[in-house]
């Protein structure tokens, strides 16, 4: 779903960003020009309350990550929400890390959505059927998003009523069944499967991870599947320790066909000491669910069949 960036369109000033439809000739130059105005109203918002407090819950429905990516940004308290939104801010919107083209997370992302809509053939996302209330109400953000919202003096509730109301963008019907059998994952995995994730991720946040598992689980192949997580910011940001030691403990399940401890955070450490490559930061962590999700796709709301 596009439920981030129409967030962003419908509650920042200078609304009416093209979000979607990038299959013209002019759609690469478009999606980029969309990037670059959410990128100014984000900018403009950022100096005032009512604006951080905003972006917090359009940023929240991207999944942001609040420990900000480039070099040097420490991850912020718990209950420190100001410094919350400034690392989703910082990661959306600020320099791209080390090693990474230099796009913005947002202009990265907008110009992937027009080479995603030219392989479907059209638009597959959505914002038509979903409600706003309930996404915030399940997701993890919500105190981050609540506590802003308070110290503004803004009505988180008559927001999302706004969001809500004015939902409007139709998926195609045929783009989102090219996705579906190309690009989703049915969880139906047939042999074992370590994922390995940094903590802090701009580009694939790190509760795709709590999906994943879920959706493994209900194809009934949990047994299969092990995740382990990095202390660390940035798209697979890892050592070559961390590398080598996950590829050995697959190597090990399948000589032994059991998983056992061997995907705990201290087992895959030792692991990663053991091939004197150097450094590594596995850690316990449990992703929190994924927002912005309200539901499977519905053609019923989207006023297709």
């Amino acid at each position: 779903m596009t439920s981030g960036e129409y967030a962003l369109d419908q509650l920042l000033p200078g609304g009416s960003i093209k979000l979607v439809n990038f299959t013209g000739p002019t759609g690469a130059a478009d999606s980029f020009t969309s990037a670059v105005q959410m990128g100014t109203a984000a900018a403009a918002a950022q100096q005032t309350a009512a604006g951080r407090a905003r972006l917090a819950l359009a940023l929240s429905l991207m999944n942001t990550t609040t420990w900000a990516v480039q070099p040097g940004a420490t991850p912020p308290a718990p209950t420190d929400y100001a410094a919350q939104e400034q690392g989703q801010y910082d990661t959306d919107f600020g320099p791209p890390p080390p090693g990474f083209p230099p796009l913005t997370v947002m202009e990265f992302v907008e110009t992937g959505r027009q080479q995603i809509e030219l392989a479907a053939g059209g638009n597959p996302n959505w914002t038509a059927g979903v409600d706003f209330r309930e996404l915030v109400d399940r997701s993890s953000y919500r105190p981050e998003i609540q506590a802003l919202y308070r110290a503004a003096g803004l009505d988180l509730n008559a927001d999302l009523r706004t969001l809500t109301r004015a939902a409007n963008i139709k998926a195609d019907l045929h783009a989102v069944r090219w996705m579906v059998q190309t690009s989703d994952p049915s969880g139906r995995i047939q042999v074992p499967e370590l994922d390995i994730h940094t903590i802090a991720d701009q580009l694939v946040p790190v509760q795709q991870e709590n999906y994943y598992r879920h959706t493994v689980a209900f194809a009934g192949r949990r047994d299969l599947l092990r995740q382990a997580y990095v202390d660390r910011q940035s798209h697979c940001n890892f050592t070559p320790a961390e590398l080598v030691a996950g590829v050995h403990t697959v190597e090990r399940r399948v000589d032994t066909g059991r998983w056992d401890h061997l995907a705990d955070p201290a087992t895959l450490n030792a692991a990663a000491a053991a091939t004197g490559l150097g450094p590594s930061a596995f850690i316990p962590y449990e992703p929190a669910r994924l927002s912005g999700v309200n539901g499977p796709f519905n053609p019923f709301l989207q006023g297709i069949w």
